[in-house]
């Protein structure tokens, strides 16, 4: 009996895993898609975004988890409904917009929890970023990086945010920058050094911004005290 709940689980867990890449591939296709099509538009839309995470990521971490959590919980909700209950789309997307809420009052409430969605929904951003998504290997190599720095940011709640919504949104900004820069005539974005010295540079000054800005805000109640 025992034995055979294991076999069960096991094959779960793949089949869950090869759903997990499926869904993950088929949404990087899709943004890919679709920022291939209007490319300033998008482009634009992150670079704002990415600018703010990375330099007032702790700050606004209430509403970067809130985001995190609801896309992480509509993902968790799909593919539970997809592998586990066989459901058709309709109801999947259903399953995956009560999971996304579902998961984003969770995190409302625990806010360690929260931290850790937070923390690995970036990390796996990052991950599959630089990881080609190939197989289920690659899948779960972005998992289990995500995994350690989720971990982690739940022993160092503040050091990870901040580091973590440096790094990784620079790393968007950067991007970003890269599609935008032949139109305002900045073309040497495109040389390799160019986009790996941005990306370095966004992700230090970010850091630096918001460890500078804690400090700031802590000496600024002591000092009303």
């Amino acid at each position: 009996m025992f034995v055979d709940f294991l076999n069960t689980l096991s094959s779960q867990s793949v089949s869950l895993f090869q759903s997990g890449y499926t869904y993950t591939d088929l949404l990087l296709n899709s943004i890919h898609q679709y920022t291939e099509t209007y490319p300033i538009g998008f482009a634009g839309i992150f670079l704002i975004i990415s600018i703010i995470g990375c330099f007032f990521g702790y700050k606004y971490t209430k509403i970067f988890t809130a985001i995190c959590s609801f896309i992480a919980g509509a993902i968790i909700g799909i593919l539970f409904s997809v592998c586990f209950l066989n459901v058709p789309d309709g109801i999947a997307i259903l399953c995956g917009f009560i999971g996304g809420l579902l998961l984003s009052f969770i995190t409302s409430i625990k806010t360690e929890f929260g931290t850790f969605i937070l923390c690995f929904s970036l990390a796996f951003t990052l991950a599959i970023r630089y990881i080609p998504m190939n197989s289920n290997t690659e899948f779960i190599m972005c998992v289990c990086f995500a995994l350690i720095i989720g971990a982690l940011s739940t022993k160092f709640k503040q050091k990870a945010i901040i580091i973590t919504t440096a790094v990784v949104f620079g790393n968007i900004a950067a991007k970003s920058l890269i599609i935008i820069s032949p139109y305002i005539g900045l073309s040497f974005f495109y040389e390799t050094y160019a986009r790996l010295v941005s990306f370095i540079v966004l992700a230090a000054l970010g850091c630096a911004f918001q460890f500078y800005m804690i400090d700031y805000e802590a000496k600024k109640k002591s000092a009303k005290k």
